[in-house]
């Protein structure tokens, strides 16, 4: 594994990372674990982070170099 693919990697986990965390906020918030309008900051935080990754998203989503696809898929067939 080159440092690319560890770089790649670590970015990758990063962004699920995020991911798990606007997920369980809103998770407990629903379950009213606690009341978001108590938790300014810590809503600021996730309502940041949501726009970031919204942000990332959309970029890979349009983006010209997909780096999930394999480029021999077409080759085995899948």
């Amino acid at each position: 594994m080159g440092p690319d693919a560890r770089n790649n990697a670590l970015v990758a986990f990063v962004w699920a990372l995020i991911a798990a965390v606007i997920v369980l906020y809103i998770f407990f918030a629903a379950f009213g674990g606690f009341d978001p309008a108590e938790a300014k900051t810590t809503s600021v935080i996730v309502a940041v982070l949501a726009l970031l990754w919204l942000a990332h998203a959309w970029k890979r989503l349009f983006s010209t170099q997909n780096s999930s696809a394999r480029p021999d898929r077409e080759r085995r067939g899948y």
